[in-house]
C-alpha cells in the first residue's frame, strides 16, 4: 500500500502521520524546502529523500539528485544549434539551490566556447533586461515557469521569438510548455527514472543494507522541441 501525502507536514506533523499510517519507509521530496532534511521527525524510519539541498542535508542520508550538468548541457547544445550572438540565463527569484547549480553549469559551457553572456534576475526589471539583451540572443532559463515569465516579458517589449530571442526552459512542464506562445522549447528530466531509483534504494534500506549512505544522481530523458526554437531558415511551401 503506498499513502500520498501532497501537503508539506511541518516537523511536529511527521510524528502524528507515522503513528498513523505506520510505513515500513518513506520517500520525501524536497526540492521547494531550504531547511534541513527532518531526520529527528523521521526517527528510524527507512527514508529516502529526493532533491534535498545539499548544503543543508544531514549527513548519512541517501539522497536521490538531480544533475544539473546533463540536463544544462542538453539545453545549452539546442541553443548553439541556433548560433546566436549571446547568452543569457534566468534564475530563480529565491535562487533555490537548483537554480545555482543550472546557473553554474550554464556559465562553465558558454566560457567553453569563449562567447558573451548575462545572468539576470527574475525580477519586475525583466521586460527592460530582456530588451536590453544583445540580439539574437539564447536564453536558458532555471525552469518552464520562469520561462514563461521571459515570454510574457518578451511580448511586452515587441521582442520576436525565435528569431530574436530563443528559450530553453527545463522540467517539460506540458501545460505551461504547450501553452505559451511560441510554445516552449524544454528538456525533459528523467523524472520516472528518478522514481524507479528512489524505490529501489528504499528497498535495499528497508531490506537492511550495508552500503554506505549516498547521492545518487538522475539526469535528463530528452529535449522535446517545440516553437520557442524552431527557426526554419528558409521559405518551403511543404512546411508551415
Amino acid at each position: 500500500q503506498i499513502q500520498l501525502i501532497e501537503e508539506n507536514l511541518t516537523p511536529k506533523e511527521i510524528p502524528k502521520f507515522l503513528r498513523k499510517w505506520k510505513p515500513i519507509g518513506c520517500i520525501i521530496e524536497r526540492g521547494l524546502t531550504t531547511n534541513k532534511n527532518p531526520v529527528r521527525a523521521i526517527g528510524r524510519t527507512p527514508t529516502v529523500y529526493i532533491n534535498q539541498n545539499p548544503k543543508t542535508a544531514t549527513k548519512g542520508i541517501w539522497c536521490i539528485q538531480n544533475n544539473a550538468v546533463p540536463i544544462v548541457k542538453m539545453a545549452f547544445q539546442e541553443l548553439t544549434r541556433l548560433s546566436p550572438a549571446h547568452y543569457a540565463f534566468v534564475r530563480s527569484r529565491d535562487n533555490q539551490f537548483w537554480s545555482i547549480e543550472r546557473e553554474s553549469a550554464f556559465k562553465r559551457l558558454v566560457c567553453q566556447i569563449k562567447a558573451k553572456y548575462t545572468i539576470l534576475d527574475n525580477d519586475l526589471n525583466l521586460p527592460e533586461n530582456i530588451a536590453a539583451l544583445p540580439k539574437p540572443c539564447g536564453l536558458l532559463a532555471a525552469n518552464d515557469h520562469i520561462a514563461q515569465k521571459v515570454i510574457d516579458a518578451a511580448h511586452k517589449k515587441g521582442i520576436s521569438m525565435p528569431t530574436d530571442l530563443q528559450i530553453v526552459g527545463i522540467n517539460n512542464d506540458e501545460f505551461i510548455c504547450t501553452h505559451t506562445n511560441p510554445t516552449l522549447t524544454s528538456i525533459h528530466p528523467d523524472f520516472e527514472g528518478c522514481g524507479f531509483l528512489a524505490m529501489a534504494t528504499l528497498h535495499r534500506i528497508i531490506k537492511g543494507t550495508t552500503a554506505h549512505p549516498q547521492t545518487i544522481f538522475f539526469g535528463p530523458k530528452e529535449i522535446i522541441r517545440r516553437a520557442s526554437t524552431r527557426i526554419f531558415k528558409r521559405n518551403d511551401s511543404c512546411v508551415t
